[in-house]
């Protein structure tokens, strides 16, 4: 029977709590993310899903969840911190685009509503919807699905790729984020109605890798 990623194609899989899979099955995500599709073998048969999705994930930063905290204390180890932490495996991560690290809500801030308002949310749409066709019509594709190739033609102004460059030196960066961050930062492009990726959007997606 076709499992909960084949469920989720054309959609978004949520999995709360990350490092509580099974390590097994969570790592099992890596080549659907890039294949869009889990191929399973069976005895004498072999069956083919697809599993095109959008993947959101959360994690706790530790055990306890306040490792960072400001209002209130983390009551684990460094150590046990640590074992959290490497649950969830680099290779995988390195397949999330976009990470964040989201502060818990003070109490008193809870009963504030910060829903946006329509025109806001008009406007979004409509920047979306642009940055869409400014990327079908340049590639007919969307960004996240360029190859590394594709992505190495991309002409990135000098003081982008010295940016860029830098650092992936310093960051230790995987082959694999250097071109997510790319990827990234031609989409913020697309948003922006620019032509060229500029030093600024390519800081703005590295600020989009705070996990790793």
């Amino acid at each position: 029977m076709p499992g909960e990623i084949t469920l989720a194609h054309r959609g978004i899989l949520f999995l709360d709590e990350l490092p509580e899979f099974n390590r097994s099955a969570i790592e099992a995500l890596r080549q659907p993310l890039e294949d869009h599709q889990i191929s399973l073998s069976r005895v004498e048969q072999n069956f083919i899903y697809p599993c095109d999705f959008q993947l959101i994930a959360t994690k706790n930063p530790c055990p306890c969840g306040y490792f960072g905290s400001s209002q209130k204390a983390c009551t684990c180890t460094l150590s046990e911190v640590a074992k959290y932490q490497h649950k969830t495996s680099g290779p995988l991560l390195d397949r999330i685009d976009l990470h964040l690290n989201i502060q818990a809500v003070r109490q008193s801030d809870l009963l504030f509503s910060t829903t946006i308002g329509t025109s806001e949310h008009d406007t979004a749409k409509i920047n979306i919807q642009t940055a869409r066709l400014r990327q079908f019509q340049r590639q007919q594709k969307y960004n996240s699905r360029l190859s590394s190739v594709e992505l190495a033609k991309i002409e990135l102004p000098l003081k982008a790729k010295d940016v860029l460059d830098n650092a992936a030196e310093k960051l230790k960066l995987s082959a694999r984020s250097y071109f997510s961050i790319l990827k990234v930062a031609q989409t913020i492009a697309d948003l922006q109605n620019s032509d060229k990726i500029s030093p600024e959007f390519i800081m703005e997606a590295l600020h989009y890798r705070q996990l790793t």
